[in-house]
């Protein structure tokens, strides 16, 4: 039944974006390649949560070296994970397939919209790599305690065990300087859109919904010239439509029904 329901949800979702000119006809090759580099990119954001955004523009076809990369990493946990549920421990595995699994559906088999990934698409498949995680640090002591060496016993709960846990602090205190000033990117669109452009995420959706807070905010002559540069930015006609709507409609709010009507005609 859950693979009944994921079908009709996949072409309901499909259906609704073709509809509005947001499924893009990328090539096969294309998106098998970026399938891989976007698990990889999760699984990076998972280790070290940098770079965070709303939305980050499909690359297109990776280059050669970063496919090479991205490969190479899914094959080394896919061996560690199969060498772990052969020595009697399957939770690396089932975690590992939980990741992979579940971000079938947003790694771009089927690209809708213009993002590459979302780091919202990892609510979910993180908490496979956590257990995976979690078990494989106890698999390691379990491990260490079962050397038989008996110094060496001594020697991993005597300074092996501080060291697991001052690194596990030191990360979370890390991890949680990240969050205090990742959420201060997001106390309002302006902020969230400015961060995103300043790491390099300059495409036409994130123009658009600059220009959009700035016409809310009564700013027209800033959400005017946000709005022609998504306009010129945008990859695909649909997608400049909806900016040219948008121009429009802000135009027609502020009494400008000349404007309002070229933009309209123009899209």
């Amino acid at each position: 039944p859950l693979f009944a329901a994921v079908v009709v949800m996949c072409a309901w979702t499909v259906l609704a974006q073709s509809e509005a000119g947001a499924v893009y006809p990328l090539p096969l090759t294309t998106r098998l390649a970026h399938a891989v580099v976007a698990y990889a990119t999760y699984l990076c954001v998972f280790l070290w949560p940098a770079g965070l955004g709303c939305f980050h523009p499909h690359p297109g076809m990776p280059a050669a070296g970063t496919l090479l990369a991205a490969g190479g990493a899914l094959v080394a946990m896919s061996a560690i994970a199969i060498a772990a549920a052969v020595r009697g421990r399957p939770l690396p595995l089932f975690g590992w397939l939980w990741f992979l699994g579940t971000l079938v559906p947003m790694i771009g088999l089927m690209q809708v919209g213009g993002n590459g990934w979302s780091d919202r698409y990892l609510y979910l498949p993180i908490i496979g790599l956590a257990i995976g995680a979690v078990d494989m640090v106890a698999w390691g002591g379990a491990i260490a305690r079962a050397y038989p060496r008996s110094r060496d016993r001594v020697l991993w709960h005597s300074t092996g065990h501080a060291a697991v846990s001052l690194f596990m602090a030191a990360w979370i205190a890390v991890l949680s300087i990240l969050a205090w000033q990742q959420t201060r990117l997001w106390r309002n669109t302006e902020s969230l859109v400015i961060s995103m452009m300043a790491g390099g995420q300059t495409s036409a959706e994130a123009w658009n919904m600059l220009a959009v807070f700035q016409a809310r905010r009564g700013d027209l002559n800033s959400a005017e010239a946000s709005f022609v540069e998504a306009i010129s930015r945008a990859r695909s006609p649909a997608r400049r439509s909806d900016h040219l709507a948008n121009l429009g409609r802000m135009c027609l709010d502020a009494g400008r029904d000349a404007d309002a009507a070229r933009a309209f005609a123009a899209g």
